[in-house]
């Protein structure tokens, strides 16, 4: 399996989340199985592996942890200790563990963004920061408290949206914002939203998006999103993302 390649600085980023018109479904055969354990088909062990593939088959419809994209648009959706690059279709969209290529980082990232060519991945009460370039380089002393970085004690998402130094922090329906320039940090309420919970959140150039499930909800800006009256139309992560069969 060859490892996904670099994103030279001049490749952009999807601009919406609609699969791209040559994309087919082949994607999701190009999985590979997890080996079966001794009495596969029974009891826990076989759920355990079912999962486990679930998590890697980008065709699946588990709730993704978190999605981002870096100041050189690598566009990335985090599940269950492993990340898929979705800026890129080389070889199919395969799944990756995360120290592959954050050699630091294991188990699970709950939230993510990015900001002055840093980016920045939540594991519950603390954030690894990581300068971009051709890779990624931990920045010294970290990982530290979200409380210690961002004034925050924990986050069901966040997001922010190109060349912004505000950072957007979804808990429950409530959004607050992040003023990254400033020092300390301190959250200041931006509103409510008409989502009791959503899993993560990214915005880009098309606007920002909000994930709950196999659900994906778009917002024209974070104004359309704190006055919306009800959610917008649901969309099918899985169709949208990765062409797959709903």
């Amino acid at each position: 399996m060859t490892p996904p390649p670099p994103a030279p600085p001049g490749n952009s980023i999807p601009q919406t989340l609609h699969a791209p018109p040559s994309h087919t479904l082949a994607p999701c055969l190009y999985l590979t199985p997890l080996s079966p354990p001794a009495g596969a088909g029974h009891g826990h062990e076989a759920r355990r592996n079912a999962t486990a593939m679930g998590i890697r088959d980008p065709c699946s419809g588990l709730a993704f942890q978190a999605f981002t994209a870096d100041d050189v648009n690598r566009t990335y959706a985090f599940r269950g200790g492993q990340y898929f690059r979705l800026d890129s279709q080389r070889d199919g969209w395969h799944s990756w563990p995360l120290n592959h290529t954050w050699q630091e980082l294991s188990g699970l990232v709950d939230s993510a963004f990015s900001w002055d060519n840093k980016l920045y991945l939540i594991q519950g009460s603390q954030v690894y920061i990581y300068r971009v370039g051709p890779g990624y380089t931990l920045v010294q002393g970290y990982p530290r408290g979200l409380q210690e970085e961002l004034g925050i004690a924990g986050a069901d998402a966040t997001f922010t949206c190109p060349h912004s130094a505000e950072l957007f922090v979804i808990n429950g329906n409530s959004l607050e914002r992040v003023d990254l320039n400033q020092s300390p940090r301190s959250p200041r309420l931006e509103g409510s939203i008409r989502h009791e919970h959503v899993d993560s959140a990214m915005c880009n150039a098309d606007g920002v998006h909000l994930f709950h499930g196999n659900t994906v909800h778009h917002y024209a800006s974070v104004a359309e999103l704190t006055m919306s009256p009800k959610p917008s139309p649901p969309q099918n992560v899985t169709a949208v993302l990765f062409g797959c069969p709903h």
